[in-house]
Formats: structure tokens, sequence, C-alpha cells
């Protein structure tokens, strides 16, 4: 398709994933635990799309910017079964949580060694 479908998730830097995966299994406290990497900041499709065409240039022509509306993207998920995937993404525009995710504790949430990257440079990082 030759566009972005209107959805939003939060954007993690492969290597803070890295770096909680080698935490995680270094640690004795993390023994039995799980952890999630989460960001702060969610960005569009659409917006990860402009920031990989304005960094990498040429090599990112045939990335899509525009945006599909929903009803599109509904009517190409009757021909095509991969499209019929991202339906219930493209619904409405996913905000960060703001409640507490059950299960969490305070020693469960430690701070991450280096400040995580700005979603824009994680997509980027992620696409090279």
């Amino acid at each position: 398709m030759p566009g972005c479908p209107r959805m939003s998730f939060g954007i993690v830097d492969v290597r803070d994933v890295a770096d909680l995966h080698l935490r995680a299994m270094t640690h004795p406290a993390a023994k039995g635990e799980r952890f999630l990497a989460i960001a702060g900041d969610f960005m569009s499709l659409l917006d990860i799309a402009k920031v990989l065409k304005s960094r990498m240039g040429a090599a990112a022509k045939r990335v899509p910017t525009r945006e599909l509306s929903n009803w599109l993207v509904r009517l190409a998920a009757l021909r095509d079964p991969s499209v019929k995937q991202i339906l219930p993404s493209s619904a409405r525009p996913k905000a960060p949580p703001t409640k507490k995710l059950a299960g969490c504790s305070a020693r469960r949430r430690a701070p991450p060694k280096k400040p995580s990257s700005p979603p824009p440079k994680a997509s980027f990082a992620s696409a090279c």
C-alpha cells in the first residue's frame, strides 16, 4: 500500500533493549522478574516515515509519506489478509498509558543507566 495507516506506538531504541536484557540476565535481584521496555513518547507510522525520509535521503525513496484514511485501510483489508491484521490498531490512535500497570512495583521500575534515545533517533537507528 503506498501510504501509512493511522497507527501509533512506543519506540524503544534497540540498544536500550539490549542493555536491559544484559542487566536483567546479570543482576541477581532480577531473577524470576519480568521487565517491560517502554518509551514515554509515541510516534505514528507517518512520523517514522518522515524521519526515515529526511535522514536516509535517496535510500528511502520508496518510503510512503502519505497517511491513509481508516476507511481505505478497511477497504484494502477485504482483498488483502495481511492488511486485516492491522485493523484493530488503526481504529483509533493509542496514547501512552496513564494508569499504573497491574503487577508493576517500584523495584521493577529501575531507571536505565543512561538516558534512552528519543523516538526519532531510535526509529532511524533501528532502520539502519
